[in-house]
C-alpha cells in the first residue's frame, strides 16, 4: 500500500465540528461539519484531480500534441470558470473537451487512463466519506453526478473509444472537483454573493433595500463573505467554508 494511502485511510473518518476563532459575527453550534485541517492536507497530497488545465500543462511541457488546440481547449476552460450563466459554462466546458480530448487521448495509454479512473474514484469515495451532505447536499449531487461520468468513462474505454472515455473523465473530473474543500467553499461564497445581489445590497454598496430591524443580520452577511473570500485567497478552505457557511445561514433566515 503506498505511503500516501496509508495516511489517509486514518485521517478519512475525521469530521471536525466548526469552532467560534474569534469572529464575533460567527456562531456558536454550527450544524455544518466540514472537513479537518489535517485530512484536507492529506487528501490533497494523493488525490489531486486530473482535470483539463493540468493535463494540457503537462501535455504542452512533454511536447505531446497540438499546442495550438490544447491552448485554445484551456482558454475555453479558463472562461468557463468566468462565466457566471451555469449553461454558458457548461457549454464552453464541453467545447473545451471537444478540443482537448482528440490531442490528449492520442498520447495516452491505457494504463494511464486507468490511472486517471482510479485517481477520481479515489477522491470520490473519500469525500463521501469527510464530507456531510446534510450541511452541504449540492455536495451530495455533485458526487453522484461525477461518478455517473466516472462510469460513462470507464464504459467508453472498455469499448475502445479512448477520445469519449478521456472526454467524460474531465467532465467527471470538473464535477468531483466542486466537491474538494476549496470547491465547496468557492461554492458556498458565490451562493452568498447571490443571495446578497438579490436584495440588492452586494458587498455592502449602493442603497439598503432591507428592513430597518435586517440591517445587522445582513452587515454581518457581508463581513463574512468578506471574511470567506479572503480566507480563500490565502488557501485557508476551512475558514472559508465556516465563514460562507454561517453568512449563507443568516440570510436564509430571512
Amino acid at each position: 500500500m503506498p505511503p500516501t494511502r496509508r495516511l489517509i485511510l486514518p485521517l478519512l473518518p475525521i469530521l471536525a465540528s466548526v469552532l467560534v476563532a474569534g469572529c464575533e459575527d460567527e456562531p456558536s453550534g454550527p450544524e455544518a461539519f466540514i472537513v479537518a485541517a489535517e485530512a484536507e492536507a492529506a487528501l490533497a497530497l494523493a488525490l489531486d484531480l486530473p482535470t483539463l488545465p493540468g493535463l494540457v500543462a503537462r501535455a504542452l511541457e512533454a511536447g505531446s500534441g497540438d499546442p495550438l488546440a490544447l491552448a485554445e481547449a484551456r482558454a475555453l476552460w479558463v472562461e468557463a470558470e468566468a462565466a457566471g450563466d451555469p449553461e454558458a459554462a457548461d457549454a464552453l466546458r464541453g467545447a473545451a473537451y471537444d478540443r482537448a480530448a482528440p490531442v490528449l487521448a492520442a498520447g495516452l495509454d491505457p494504463e494511464e487512463l486507468a490511472a486517471m479512473f482510479t485517481r477520481l474514484e479515489r477522491w470520490s469515495r473519500a469525500a463521501e466519506r469527510v464530507i456531510d451532505g446534510r450541511a452541504f447536499p449540492e455536495v451530495g449531487v455533485a458526487l453522484a453526478e461525477g461518478r455517473s461520468l466516472l462510469a460513462r468513462a470507464r464504459a467508453a474505454a472498455a469499448s475502445g473509444d479512448a477520445v469519449a472515455a478521456l472526454r467524460e473523465a474531465l467532465a467527471a473530473a470538473d464535477r468531483l472537483a466542486t466537491t474538494t474543500p476549496g470547491g465547496v467553499a468557492l461554492r458556498l461564497i458565490r451562493q452568498v454573493e447571490v443571495r446578497l445581489d438579490r436584495l440588492g445590497d452586494t458587498h455592502g454598496e449602493g442603497e439598503a433595500v432591507t428592513p430597518a430591524a435586517d440591517e445587522l443580520t445582513y452587515a454581518r452577511a457581508r463581513r463574512l463573505l468578506r471574511g470567506a473570500r479572503e480566507a480563500l485567497g490565502r488557501g485557508d478552505h476551512v475558514l472559508a467554508i465556516r465563514r460562507a457557511y454561517y453568512a449563507r445561514q443568516l440570510l436564509s433566515e430571512r
